[in-house]
């Protein structure tokens, strides 16, 4: 009773202790040597776990007197209670550990830490992480404590709240004053409002409050080591003083140490007592990985209007914009464009809003070309409106504004339409006609279609494509992507004739620098290099893929082309619908040389659920040294779902297979989805420190129901432990082998139970001889009403002899024949042995005697004759004396084989 009382206390019979967890030691703990003041780190926390090992065996051993001396009066089991309450030693140990109160356990921590606790060589895997940096803190990111952040956009402030940043340092002056508070980046952990190791006299710090982190565990906790502890400690060690047989005998004379003095001082300095002392204040963490980082999460936001382009900022995934309107119409809805701010998971805000005139089109194309820390600059597809087209002879159907972040203003400008929110301004800047004039009635011309060469670096030159749809004549134009777009800009232009082209894309540029143009129409895929300025001389598109012709004797059964992506400057990534709502896939075309066609190499039917495809697009995660990359696709569907999948891409194997990522079917909109916009996927500087934070993309969607759903997809280190890892998509199900696999494995179990059962229920009912003793389960009296016992069968089953024949249920065989032959009709007699006796019958058809597979007397073998003789003996149908003759003409089955084996046998 007395042992299990000591395993309650220390929490060594706990359930929670089962699994193991796992520390880190941080380097900045190996640069303090041993010297006459301390151990090194390692010999003192191996001390600590010595001790922790040593007294989870002690307690074990009832003769061990000296442990349970320290027992009794560490853990106030003794009468006198009061006495030891009263103890410096007692009232030391309950302040530093808080493991002798009555309702608190905790200390058992120390006890059995050896049984759970586990060294690793992954910070990020480990539960407890230990460092001997003192705590340092940087406001400007240089070491692991930096300032917490400020909310982002500025917004106002609750009456008395101080920004972070803004506050005085640690300590207050006053009680209540708000002091800056620091953030572990590394580890997710706050300091609070504390000062940790900078405050004075302090040994040990530990932390536990924190938030959730990719790939980290669920719960964990940060212990730091002070300088203050190293600087002072004497060399003393934890099993010189419990351990040792000359320090034994200061616990003798009393139980309650009165030469503990000197010890307690030792006890209080030693960095292996430090290091218990902290452990006691550890909870026992969860080691499993956060599930968050595995989550794809998602914002809404509703506008004032129909919206039906979006883009990303390419040098700020936190920042897009998005656009649309009623149009040129006195239906009272605006046409808009607005930047949104995406930054939060949870959470998307309105930073900018334009709004355009109500005289002209709404937006119908929409990018973002240059960018900025502060602005960003967006092209957008807007017509003019028909008054001023009849009256000019010209659309200028491409725009350019400037938006400029809630931070930054600009000058006043007369050709500026502005909302000023939260600081923020946007200003006009260029109107342009690419398109040739329309020589129609009505004037229906527009820019359907805005795509932009890669965005590499904020100074990267980009070119711009766009394409005309409604036109007499419609064309693709290409130019120069600066802020202010001219007609001088033009590299080149493509005209199209009555055909439209359904999408475009620019790929990135290819080993010798040159951007490709890739367009298809709903059966044709084109290729072009885009030359390096107007003056060049320029190619002519090639072919690359056409569908098949349909058969003009069905109903239109041709799959049309939705889109295309450049995945490289090799594969084209195209998009096609299924006749008839059927379904949609993905074609991976690998381009040859310009001229000649392409070759599909990989096709994948998307989900059932996505009847036809009305939007997707591409994202581009980072590459391996080895040129390794992934990449994302995402498809919306006119259900409003979208399906989300991955490739992998080496350039040693070449384009892998598709993997389905997720498939979001209630993704937010009450209307049909109009544009897919991924985020631009920028890896952090490599090698990565440890103040790498958690990497995302976006994905954003919107519709004509005024909607806008931005996902958060989560992206892992591959691999975990590299300091130069390329970034993939957090696995947020298992992989479809694993499915299969458990799928397998759960079949064969439920088979294997289903004949485990029906085994042991035959066996009782004795149908099968016993294997698994099943009727040995059974109690006495269930086993007398239902168990039957096993009879084998009998393995003579043709007797040979003593075969009663029933007299008045069967005639006579020479009877039988006698009658017939005289008969005008004479019918086939057949004889059978049914195993029990002779049966004798007429039938008319002899062919269907023959059916049946018997054989005629003179067709039998000889041992077959002997057979049938001994039986139409043994049953009195015959005798020898009549002979043969008798029988022929007589049909007899063909059982009459295993007769005359069963004779020739006896």
């Amino acid at each position: 009773m007395r042992l299990r009382t000591k395993l309650l206390v220390l929490g060594l019979g706990s359930p929670v202790f089962a699994d193991v967890h796992r520390y880190w030691i941080d380097e900045s703990c190996s640069r303090f040597p041993p010297n006459h003041h301390s151990l090194a780190f390692e010999d003192a926390f191996d001390s600590a776990l010595g001790l922790a090992r040593r007294a989870r065996l002690r307690l074990h051993d009832d003769d061990d007197q000296y442990m349970t001396v320290i027992f009794d009066i560490i853990f106030s089991n003794a009468p006198d209670r009061q006495a030891q309450v009263e103890h410096p030693a007692y009232q030391f140990l309950d302040s530093k550990c808080t493991c002798l109160s009555d309702n608190v356990d905790t200390a058992g921590f120390t006890g059995d830490v050896t049984t759970w606790l586990r060294e690793r060589r992954s910070r990020m895997r480990s539960n407890y992480r230990f460092y001997c940096d003192n705590d340092v803190q940087d406001a400007t990111r240089a070491t692991r404590w930096t300032l917490r952040p400020d909310p982002w956009p500025p917004l106002p402030l609750a009456a008395g709240y101080v920004r972070n940043a803004e506050r005085p340092p640690w300590p207050p002056r006053y009680p209540g004053q708000q002091v800056q508070e620091y953030e572990d980046v590394d580890n997710g952990m706050y300091m609070g409002f504390s000062n940790g190791c900078q405050s004075p006299n302090v040994q040990a710090k530990t932390y536990t409050q924190g938030y959730p982190l990719p790939r980290q565990p669920f719960e964990k906790a940060t212990v730091t080591i002070c300088n203050f502890q190293f600087e002072g400690s004497p060399v003393h060690d934890i099993f010189e003083l419990f351990e040792n047989e000359d320090r034994r005998d200061f616990i003798q004379d009393s139980p309650l140490f009165p030469d503990f003095g000197g010890v307690l001082w030792n006890l209080r300095a030693m960095t292996s007592m430090v290091l218990l002392r902290e452990w006691t204040l550890l909870p026992p963490f969860n080691p499993t990985l956060h599930p968050y980082p595995e989550m794809i999460s998602s914002a809404k936001y509703t506008g004032s209007c129909p919206l039906y382009c979006a883009d990303f900022d390419p040098q700020n995934n936190g920042l897009l914009v998005v656009a649309g309107g009623g149009g040129e119409s006195k239906s009272g809805v605006g046409n808009k464009i607005v930047l949104l701010n995406t930054s939060r998971r949870e959470k998307i805000s309105e930073l900018v809003e334009i709004n355009l005139s109500t005289q002209e089109d709404s937006v119908s194309s929409l990018a973002v070309a240059i960018s900025g820390p502060t602005y960003l600059t967006a092209l957008a597809g807007i017509n003019s409106s028909i008054s001023y087209q009849n009256a000019n002879g010209e659309n200028k159907h491409l725009r350019s504004f400037r938006i400029d972040h809630p931070s930054q203003t600009l000058p006043e400008s007369s050709d500026a339409q502005e909302k000023h929110g939260n600081g923020g301004k946007s200003t006009a800047l260029a109107r342009t006609a690419f398109f040739r004039p329309s020589t129609a009635t009505k004037k229906e011309t527009y820019q359907r279609i805005l795509r932009l060469s890669p965005s590499e670096t904020e100074t990267t030159q980009r070119i711009a494509a766009i394409a005309s749809s409604l036109a007499p004549e419609e064309e693709i134009v290409v130019f120069r992507a600066v802020s202010a777009p001219q007609k001088s800009d033009e590299i080149f232009r493509i005209p199209l004739g009555r055909t439209e082209a359904a999408d475009i894309d620019i790929s990135p540029k290819d080993e010798e620098g040159n951007f490709h143009l890739a367009y298809c129409t709903d059966s044709n895929v084109y290729t072009v290099e885009i030359p390096d300025s107007p003056s060049k001389t320029q190619t002519k598109p090639s072919i690359a893929h056409s569908m098949p012709a349909p058969d003009n004797s069905k109903p239109p059964s041709r799959i049309k082309l939705r889109a295309l992506r450049f995945l490289n400057p090799n594969y084209l990534l195209l998009l096609q619908n299924r006749p008839q709502r059927s379904g949609a896939d993905l074609v991976v075309l690998h381009l040859s040389d310009l001229g000649n066609l392409g070759s599909v190499i990989l096709e994948k039917r998307l989900a059932k659920t996505t009847k036809s495809a009305v939007s997707f697009d591409v994202c581009h995660l980072s590459a391996s040294t080895d040129g390794d990359r992934q990449i994302v696709i995402a498809v919306a569907s006119q259900s409003g779902s979208i399906e989300i999948l991955t490739l992998d891409y080496s350039p040693r194997k070449g384009i892998g297979k598709f993997k389905q990522h997720a498939l979001l079917k209630n993704v937010g909109h009450p209307a049909s989805i109009t544009k897919l916009a991924f985020s631009t996927f920028r890896s952090p500087p490599l090698p990565i420190g440890q103040d790498i934070k958690a990497q995302s993309i976006k994905l954003a969607s919107t519709s004509i129901a005024n909607t806008v759903v931005v996902h958060t997809l989560p992206l892992s280190p591959e691999p975990v432990e590299s300091r130069t890892p390329r970034y993939v998509l957090t696995p947020n199900k298992p992989s479809e082998f694993v499915q299969t696999t458990l799928s397998v494995t759960m079949a064969l179990l439920v088979i294997g139970f289903a004949a485990f059962l029906l085994q042991a229920f035959t066996e009782i009912r004795g149908g099968v001889p016993p294997m698994l003793g099943a009727q040995d389960w059974l109690s006495p009296r269930v086993s007398s009403i239902i168990a039957r016992p096993y009879m084998p069968p009998n393995p003579n089953p043709l007797p040979t002899a003593n075969i009663p024949v029933s007299e008045t249920s069967q005639p006579k065989l020479q009877d039988m024949i006698v009658q017939h032959s005289a008969s005008e009709t004479p019918k086939a007699i057949v004889v059978r042995d049914t195993g029990t006796e002779l049966a004798a019958e007429a039938k008319h058809d002899a062919e269907l005697v023959r059916d049946e597979t018997v054989k005629k007397w003179e067709e039998l073998e000889e041992h077959q004759r002997v057979g049938w003789r001994k039986r139409l003996m043994d049953a009195g149908q015959w005798a020898e004396g009549q002979g043969e003759a008798i029988l022929k003409g007589v049909f007899f089955s063909e059982l009459a084989g295993a007769v005359g084996d069963m004779v020739r046998g006896a």
